[in-house]
C-alpha cells in the first residue's frame, strides 16, 4: 500500500477511500468541527478499562438510550481490544480516527481503537480507512521490514458476507504475482481481528495527483504518453489478473499508485470477485463506486469489459482533469448520464486524436463496442505510444445515426419517413425539369445538326485522305518495329543457345551416349535458362496472335522455340514446335494442295527444321524418324533433280548427311558403353566389337546395321564436301565442316578394333585439313579451338604406353594452341576447360611414355584451372564432368602406380564433383557417370588388401615408375 509520508490531517484525508466508497460508506466531513457523542462515549469506555476498571456495557448502554443500539454492538470490540494492550502502551481514540464526524456517520467503523501491535506487526501509523478496515503503516519484527497492514473494522466482522470479503480480497491479491499488482506477504487472525499484510508503496494515489494534495513526486500530469504508459501497465495487470480469474470491480484513480519512482500500482481488492462464482452478482446488489461504475455493473451484470469501462474513466480524468461522469448520487445512477459522455479533445484540444479514439471505445455503453479485454485495451495505447495505427477507429457519422436511432427508434422512423417524402419530392422535380430541358435540346441540337451535315461533307474526304496517309505510315512502323524484334530475338537465342563449347576431347573421353544426351544446354547457366524460358513464353504468345499475317516470322519463331526448348531438354515439346514450323514453310512453300507458292521461303529454313528433328528423334531413340527426316532434306536439297542445283544447296545436303552421320552413337544399341578399365582415361567397351563377332556368326545385327547406315551417311558427306572444297577452296566453312566429318569417321572406326588403319587415316586427314586452315586464319578463334580440340581428341584412340607416346605431338601442339587461346581470350571457360583438359592427356601421355619428370606438375596445374572453372561456374554441369574425367584418369595412372589409397581419394574427389551438381538439367548423364565411377571405385576398394609391401599410407612400396606405367 501507498506510504505519502504525511502527517496532517489534510494529507491523512488524501490516504483514505474515496468518498464514494466500495461498500457504499458515506464519506468523512471535512466541516464537522465537534466530535460525535459515541465518539466520547467510547473513549470514556476505553480509559476506564485502563484505569483497571470493569465497566459494564449495559449500563453504558442504559445511560445513554439514544445511542445504546450501537454501543451495545461497538464496546465488546473495544473491550477486546483493550484486553490485547494489557501491559503495552494504549493509543487514544482520538488519534485513531481521521477528524471530526457528523452525526450521521457510521460510527462502527470510525471509532475502531488501533492495538500497538497485532502479530509480528508493530502500528506505526495509520495510513487510510475504507469501508472494509483501515490500513497502517507497521513494521515486521521478525523481518524489520515495513509493510502495509489492512485490519478489517470490527463491525465489518461481525457480518458474514463481510468477513468473506475481506478474507477473498486477500486470497485475490495472494494468488496474483504480477510487478504492478501489491503483493500480499500474510494473512493473519488475532483474536476477533482479522488482518493481511501487502507490500508499502512509498508514493501517491492518482487521486492525490488529480486534487494536488499528494508529495511533489516529480509527475507531470499534462504528459498524455506518461499517462497512457501508466494506463497500458494497469491495464497489463488487468488482463493478468482477469486471466487469473479475478475481477477488481472497483477501478478508479484513488485505487491505483505512482511510487517516486514513477511505478503504477493496482491495489484495494476489496471488491474482487471470481466471474466463474455462482455468488459473483446476486440480484440487486451494486457493488463499486459510482461515478465509475460500468452502466450494466448498475443493473448488478458485469465482465472483464467492466473493468476495461472503469480504466477507460480514469485514463479520461487525467487526460482531462475532470470525471467523465458528474453529477449527484441519484444523477450518478442514470444511464442516461453515461451516454452523454464528451470527448475529451473537447475539454482539452491538445490530446491526440488517437489516444481520444482509444479513450472513446474504452468507455462504450454498449460492451460490445468497448475492447474485449484489457489486453486489446493496452496493445492499443501500445500501438498509440510506438506511433503505428491503431485498432479501434473512429465512429463515423453513420455509425452514429445508427446508434442514435436504435436508442430512439420512434423519432428516427419519422424522420426517416419526412426524408423519403422530401427525396421523392426532389427525385419528381428533377426528372420533369431534365424532361423539359431534354425536349429544349433536342430542338437546339436538330437545328445545328443541319449546318453541321454540311460542314461533315465537306470534312469527309479530307479526313479520308489524312487517315489513309496515317494508316500507310503506321504500317510502315509496325513492319519495321516487328522486323526489329524478330532480329532481335533472333540474335538473342543465336547467341544464347549457340554457346555448347564444350571440348569434344572431353566428351570422348565421356563416351559419346552420355554426351548426346547431356548436349543440350551443356553450359547454359542458369541465367541462360532462364532467359530462354521467358523467350519461350513471349514467342509463343506472339506467334499465336500473329500467325494470320506474319506466318514467315511465326514460323521462323516456331523454329527457334523448338531449338530452345531441346536445348532445355524438352525433346517432346521441340518436337510439336517443329512440326508447327514444318507445316507453316510447307504451306508457304505450295506443298498442301491449292496453296499458293511462295518463292521467298529461303530453303535453309525447313532443312533447319529437319535437323533439329533428326536431333530430337536421336534423344528419344528413334532411329527410323532420323532417317525419314534426312530424307526430307534430300527432297528439299535435290528439288526432282539428280543432284542439287546449287553449291548451297549442295552444302546444305552435305551438313545433313554430316549430322546424320554424328548422331551415330545417339542411336539405342549404344547404352553399353562405359570406360576402359586398361587405359589412362575411360574409353569404348568391347560391346561393339561382341556385337561385330556375333554379326558374324548369326547375320546381319541391327544395331551393326544402324552403325553402318550412320558411318555411311558421314563417308557421303565428305564425298560432297571433297566436290564443295574442290570448286571453292577459299571458303573456310567447307573445309571445317570436311574436317569435322573426318573426325566423326575417325571416332566410329575407333570403336571397331578391325579398323584402326581407317580411324587413323581420317583423324589424319582432319588433323591435315585444320592444320591448313589454322596457318591460312591464325586469328579465327573456332578454328584453332577446333584443330586443338581435334588434335586432342585423336590423341586418344589406343590405350597402350606406345600409342600415347606417339600422341605426345599432337598433345603438345593441342596445348600450344589452347595457351594461345587462352592469352588472347583470358575470360572464356571453354578456352580455359579445354587447356586443361590437354594438359591433363599430356601428362598422362608423358607417365605412361616414362617421362613423368615434370608430369605430376602438370596434372595438379591442370586439376587447380578445372577446379576454379567449376567454382566460377558451378551451374554448367559439363565443366563438372571434365574435372571428373581429369580426376578419373588420374586415378586410373595412380592405379598403375600401385597407389591404391591416392586412386581411392582421385575417385572419390571425382564422384563428389559430379554429385554437387543439383541443377536438375544434368540428372541423366550425372547418374550414368556416377554409377560408372562407382564400379571404378569398388575395384579400388576391393585392390586395399593387407600387404606386407604397402607403406604407411596404404600404397605398394614394391612399385617403380616402369611398372606403374604398365596397364
Amino acid at each position: 500500500m501507498i506510504d505519502p509520508g504525511r502527517n496532517d490531517p489534510a494529507q491523512d484525508r488524501a490516504g483514505q477511500v474515496d468518498p464514494e466508497s466500495s461498500d457504499g460508506t458515506m464519506p468523512v466531513s471535512d466541516d464537522s468541527q465537534h466530535r460525535h457523542p459515541v465518539d466520547l462515549i467510547a473513549e470514556d469506555f476505553a480509559m476506564r478499562i485502563r484505569q483497571g476498571e470493569r465497566p459494564d456495557i449495559e449500563s453504558f448502554a442504559a445511560s445513554h438510550p439514544e445511542h445504546a443500539d450501537i454501543l451495545r454492538q461497538m464496546l465488546p470490540s473495544i473491550e477486546a481490544m483493550e484486553k490485547l494492550n494489557v501491559g503495552g502502551t494504549r493509543r487514544d481514540i482520538s488519534a485513531t480516527t481521521t477528524g471530526a464526524l457528523s452525526a450521521d456517520d457510521d460510527l462502527s467503523f470510525h471509532c475502531f481503537i488501533a492495538p500497538e501491535t497485532i502479530g509480528d506487526f508493530r502500528i506505526v501509523r495509520q495510513i487510510a480507512r475504507g469501508g472494509m478496515g483501515v490500513v497502517y503503516e507497521a513494521v515486521q519484527e521478525s523481518l524489520g521490514r515495513h509493510v502495509a497492514l489492512k485490519v478489517m473494522s470490527w463491525r465489518a466482522a461481525d457480518h458474514p458476507s463481510h468477513r468473506q470479503r475481506f478474507q477473498r480480497e486477500a486470497e485475490a491479491i495472494a494468488g496474483l504475482h504480477h510487478t504492478n499488482i501489491v503483493a500480499v506477504y500474510g494473512v493473519g487472525q488475532q483474536d476477533d481481528l482479522l488482518f493481511y499484510a501487502m507490500h508499502l508503496v512509498d508514493g501517491v494515489s492518482l487521486a492525490d495527483l488529480l486534487a494536488g494534495t499528494g508529495p511533489d513526486i516529480g509527475v507531470d500530469l499534462q504528459n498524455d504518453r506518461q499517462t497512457a504508459a501508466w494506463i497500458a501497465t494497469i491495464a497489463d495487470a488487468l488482463q493478468y489478473a482477469h486471466g487469473q480469474g479475478v475481477l477488481h470491480r472497483d477501478i478508479k484513480p484513488a485505487n491505483l499508485m505512482v511510487d517516486r519512482d514513477h511505478h503504477v500500482w493496482l491495489t484495494d481488492f476489496g471488491l474482487a470477485a471470481d466471474p466463474s462464482s455462482d455468488r459473483f452478482t446476486q440480484t440487486g446488489e451494486i457493488v463499486g463506486t459510482l461515478r465509475y461504475m460500468a452502466p450494466e455493473q448498475l443493473k448488478g451484470h458485469l465482465d472483464v469489459r467492466s473493468d476495461v469501462y472503469c480504466l477507460g474513466l480514469t485514463l479520461y480524468e487525467l487526460l482531462t482533469g475532470r470525471a467523465a461522469i458528474q453529477g449527484t448520487p441519484a444523477e450518478l445512477l442514470s444511464a442516461e448520464n453515461r451516454r452523454r459522455i464528451a470527448p475529451p479533445r473537447s475539454l482539452r484540444a491538445t490530446i491526440p486524436s488517437d489516444l481520444q479514439t482509444i479513450v472513446m471505445k474504452a468507455v462504450s455503453e454498449d460492451p460490445t463496442h468497448r475492447y474485449a479485454t484489457a489486453g486489446e485495451f493496452r496493445d492499443d495505447l501500445q500501438r498509440f505510444l510506438a506511433g503505428r495505427p491503431i485498432a479501434a477507429r473512429r465512429v463515423g457519422a453513420m455509425e452514429r445515426s445508427w446508434r442514435w436511432a436504435k436508442r430512439n427508434p420512434g423519432i428516427a422512423s419519422l424522420s426517416g419517413t419526412v426524408l423519403v417524402l422530401l427525396l421523392s419530392v426532389i427525385t419528381l422535380l428533377s426528372v420533369i425539369n431534365r424532361s423539359r430541358t431534354r425536349s429544349l435540346t433536342a430542338i437546339g441540337k436538330a437545328y445545328d445538326q443541319a449546318a453541321e451535315n454540311l460542314r461533315q461533307r465537306s470534312a469527309a474526304l479530307d479526313e479520308a485522305e489524312r487517315a489513309r496517309e496515317s494508316a500507310v505510315r503506321e504500317r510502315s512502323r509496325a513492319e519495321t518495329n516487328l522486323s526489329l524484334a524478330l532480329s532481335a530475338f533472333q540474335e538473342i537465342v543465336d547467341n544464347v543457345a549457340g554457346r555448347t563449347g564444350v571440348a569434344e576431347s572431353v566428351w570422348e573421353s565421356v563416351g559419346d551416349d552420355l554426351m548426346r544426351d547431356a548436349d543440350s544446354g551443356a553450359t547454359l547457366g542458369d541465367d541462360d535458362v532462364q532467359l530462354m524460358e521467358n523467350l519461350l513464353q513471349f514467342f509463343e504468345k506472339f506467334a499465336d496472335e500473329n500467325a494470320t499475317d506474319l506466318r514467315m516470322p511465326a514460323a521462323d519463331a516456331r523454329r527457334s522455340i523448338g531449338d530452345i526448348l531441346f536445348r532445355l531438354g524438352r525433346p517432346d515439346e521441340a518436337r510439336e514446335s517443329y512440326d508447327q514450323a514444318w507445316a507453316i514453310y510447307s504451306q508457304l512453300r505450295g506443298e498442301d494442295e491449292g496453296d499458293a507458292v511462295d518463292s521467298t521461303v529461303p530453303v535453309e529454313s525447313p532443312i533447319a527444321v529437319a535437323w533439329g528433328q533428326m536431333r530430337v528423334a536421336a534423344a528419344l531413340r528413334r532411329p527410323s524418324d532420323v532417317r525419314a527426316w534426312l530424307q526430307r532434306c534430300r527432297q528439299w536439297c535435290f528439288e526432282g533433280q539428280a543432284k542439287p542445283a546449287t553449291s548451297d544447296l549442295t552444302f546444305l545436303w552435305a551438313k545433313s548427311l554430316r549430322l546424320a552421320g554424328s548422331l551415330t552413337l545417339s542411336t539405342e544399341w549404344m547404352t553399353g558403353m562405359r570406360p576402359s578399365t586398361n587405359g589412362p582415361g575411360p574409353g569404348p567397351d568391347s560391346l561393339l566389337a561382341r556385337l561385330m563377332g556375333e554379326s558374324r556368326r548369326r547375320g546381319p545385327n541391327r544395331a551393326v546395321a544402324q552403325y553402318r547406315w550412320h558411318q555411311q551417311c558421314s563417308r557421303e558427306a565428305i564425298q560432297w564436301l571433297e566436290v564443295l572444297l574442290e570448286s571453292d577452296p577459299q571458303r573456310k566453312v567447307y573445309a571445317q565442316t570436311l574436317a569435322a566429318a573426318h573426325q566423326d569417321i575417325a571416332r566410329q572406326d575407333r570403336m571397331r578394333r578391325d579398323e584402326a588403319e581407317s580411324a587413323k587415316h581420317h583423324r589424319d586427314e582432319a588433323i591435315r585439313i585444320l592444320d591448313d586452315l589454322s596457318k591460312r586464319f591464325p586469328d579465327d578463334p573456332d578454328i584453332q579451338y577446333q584443330f586443338a580440340d581435334t588434335l586432342a581428341s585423336a590423341a586418344i584412340g589406343d590405350s597402350r604406353p606406345v600409342a600415347f607416346s606417339r600422341a605426345s605431338d599432337d598433345l603438345r601442339q593441342s596445348i600450344r594452341l589452347a595457351n594461345e587461346l587462352v592469352r588472347k581470350y583470358p575470360d572464356s571457360a571453354e578456352y580455359q576447360s579445354l587447356q586443361a583438359s590437354v594438359q591433363m592427356k599430356l601428362a598422362i601421355s608423358q607417365y605412361a611414355a616414362g617421362r613423368g619428370d615434370r608430369a605430376q606438375d602438370m596434372i595438379d596445374e591442370s586439376l587447380v584451372t578445372q577446379r576454379r572453372i567449376v567454382q566460377q561456374h558451378p551451374d554448367v554441369p559439363m565443366f563438372r564432368v571434365a574435372l571428373a574425367q581429369s580426376l578419373w584418369s588420374m586415378a586410373d595412372l595412380q592405379r598403375r602406380q600401385r597407389k591404391p589409397v591416392d586412386a581411392l581419394r582421385s575417385i572419390n574427389e571425382a564422384i563428389e564433383t559430379l554429385e554437387s551438381d543439383q541443377g536438375g538439367r544434368f540428372g541423366k548423364v550425372r547418374q550414368a557417370y556416377l554409377n560408372q565411377l562407382r564400379q571404378r571405385r569398388q575395384g579400388i576398394q576391393n585392390t586395399l588388401r593387407p600387404s606386407p609391401l604397402r607403406d604407411s599410407s596404404g600404397n605398394d612400396a614394391s612399385a617403380d615408375a616402369a611398372e606403374a606405367a604398365t596397364p
